[in-house]
């Protein structure tokens, strides 16, 4: 979402299964769910995915003895 903030949820989805599918990569019959079908979704889904994304990703952009960073 934060690479279109300006958009509603339902949007960003379809942004992203638009792109996915000119790659040829996913189904052009998949329609985008509702604001209230992705709410659903994401709370079935729990906080678990995210915090593994993060565990495996995040790491320190700077240094102690970087200016202004500690």
């Amino acid at each position: 979402m934060a690479t279109f903030p300006q958009a509603s949820c339902e949007e960003v989805m379809r942004h992203l299964t638009q792109g996915l599918a000119w790659q040829g990569t996913f189904s052009d019959s998949w329609q985008v769910q509702s604001k209230a079908g992705i709410y659903k979704a994401r709370v079935k889904l729990g906080s678990a995915p995210m915090a593994e994304l993060y565990k495996r990703v995040a790491k320190l952009l700077a240094i102690i003895q970087t200016k202004g960073t500690f």
